[in-house]
């Protein structure tokens, strides 16, 4: 299963450095990132998740962008955000784990 694969990445991507890495995860559509983010594969992951899509108000993505970089979070995103999207790692354990991880 698709999902399965993702969140086993996520698990390990996450987990790969001395402290929690941030994680980001893009989609293609908001239906599917939707679908994942609302499937079991996701329920170890959803206390420390964010989601960036295109329907966000500007603010709250800029927010959302932001704690994108913390460690041990994990993002689900929209491909909208892969190019463009300054993601800017200010916390150090993030740094120092080897910085976020892009799937």
């Amino acid at each position: 299963d698709h999902f399965q694969a993702i969140a086993g990445e996520i698990g390990r991507r996450r987990s790969s450095g001395k402290e929690p890495r941030a994680v980001l995860v893009f989609f293609r559509h908001v239906d599917k990132l939707m679908r994942f983010r609302d499937s079991s594969y996701f329920d170890a992951f959803r206390e420390t998740s964010g989601i960036i899509t295109e329907e966000q108000i500007r603010a709250d993505r800029n927010d959302s962008i932001r704690k994108a970089t913390e460690s041990g979070v994990v993002t689900l995103c929209t491909a909208a955000f892969g190019r463009g999207t300054d993601f800017k790692i200010i916390d150090r354990r993030v740094k120092e784990s080897g910085g976020m991880h892009v799937l």
